[in-house]
């Protein structure tokens, strides 16, 4: 249910009041965006029963086909590492991203600039599916 403005202001002064003599805002930094975002009656945790999903079938889909999605971006990474360019080694002997961003990031790469590069990696890709377009 919305907010009503008066709703709001309140929540604002108080929000204001309570955060004036605040001086560590990184110690706060979580704490402060959780009460910011409550100001205006938002959480910051995703709540399935406020999305109002109760068809399960519907839930089930949207699982697969997130753990798809997951998937193929943690495979295009591996590939991207293996094949284009490998991820750098930070100082601290772990690597700068993981296979699933460095994926992400060259998926969106290869849709938006090198679209044949998406090509090469779905035909490398051991999912029958995608062996075949070109």
């Amino acid at each position: 249910m919305p907010l009503s403005w008066n709703e709001i202001k309140s929540r604002a002064l108080q929000f204001t009041q309570e955060w004036k003599d605040e001086v560590s805002e990184d110690a706060e930094a979580k704490s402060f965006w959780d009460d910011f975002f409550n100001v205006f009656g938002i959480s910051r945790r995703f709540n399935i029963e406020d999305a109002h999903l109760s068809d399960t079938d519907r839930i089930d889909k949207l699982v697969a086909i997130v753990s798809i999605a997951f998937t193929w971006a943690y495979k295009a990474g591996i590939y991207a590492h293996q094949n284009i360019k490998p991820i750098v080694i930070k100082k601290h002997k772990r690597k700068a991203h993981s296979f699933f961003k460095y994926g992400l990031r060259f998926i969106t790469n290869a849709l938006l600039v090198r679209f044949d590069q998406l090509l090469t990696f779905i035909n490398a890709s051991s999912c029958p599916f995608f062996r075949y377009i070109e």
